[in-house]
């Protein structure tokens, strides 16, 4: 799932575990924006915590003290752990990770991605295993192509890919109805939407704004530039 931040990922990956609970599945979130940086930094350590997350949601145990062995190293471990945690269930498995832009950085990133992908391309090499039980969803904003350079290695250019784009004034009407149409006429969404586009936080921040009474559409549109304005953090972050 792509698109620069903002549009909308993250509520899309929490709406796909809400969909994956419905269908039965086993489900995980790893939001990689709690890692910090001294977690990152050793890759042992990265792929345990990575692994040790991921058996808490799932709710499945593993022995990291017999399993996880330093001769396989971190890929390897991983690798096998994967492979037990599905092996050892009946539900089929739906991995969300979202801000996967943090790893981009890390030097071991093509490692991992490239992981990633060997999982995808199990499924035709192990007709038989246990990865078609696999399903992951990955959220990202920064083109992996300038940080993962061997394609053969990238998870980005195989599966379904979905790139989110800004709403267009249809979209907006149809947000505006089911906030109760706090714009009142067509012609105050085309103002709006010649202010701010169709990015959709900056949208629903101003339907929200207009909808609980804090600004009417006028005070809306005259301090939409103020740092105290409606949009005031969003503007602050792009300065910064």
């Amino acid at each position: 799932v792509k698109g620069p931040r903002q549009m909308g990922k993250t509520s899309l990956l929490a709406r796909g575990t809400q969909a994956a609970r419905d269908l039965g599945y086993r489900h995980a979130f790893t939001d990689f924006q709690k890692f910090s940086t001294s977690q990152m930094a050793s890759e042992d350590q990265f792929y345990k915590l990575l692994a040790a997350t991921l058996a808490r949601q799932l709710g499945v145990k593993y022995d990291f003290a017999e399993e996880w062995l330093d001769i396989f190293g971190p890929g390897i471990n991983m690798d096998n752990f994967m492979r037990t945690v599905l092996e050892g269930l009946t539900e089929h498995v739906a991995w969300f990770m979202d801000e996967a832009d943090k790893l981009f950085g890390v030097p071991f990133a093509s490692d991992f991605f490239g992981l990633v992908r060997s999982w995808h391309n199990c499924r035709a090499t192990e007709p038989n295993g246990p990865w078609n039980k696999l399903t992951v969803v990955i959220g990202y904003a920064t083109e992996a192509h300038l940080f993962i350079q061997d394609l053969n290695q990238s998870p980005f250019n195989v599966g379904r890919r979905l790139e989110l784009s800004p709403f267009n004034i249809q979209q907006i009407m149809d947000l505006n109805g089911r906030y109760g149409s706090p714009l009142n006429s067509y012609s105050e969404v085309e103002s709006l939407f010649a202010l701010i586009g169709g990015q959709p936080f900056l949208v629903r921040r101003a339907l929200d704004a207009l909808a609980t009474g804090k600004y009417g559409f006028n005070a809306l549109m005259e301090q939409a530039d103020r740092d105290d304005g409606p949009f005031g953090d969003h503007l602050k972050r792009v300065l910064v």
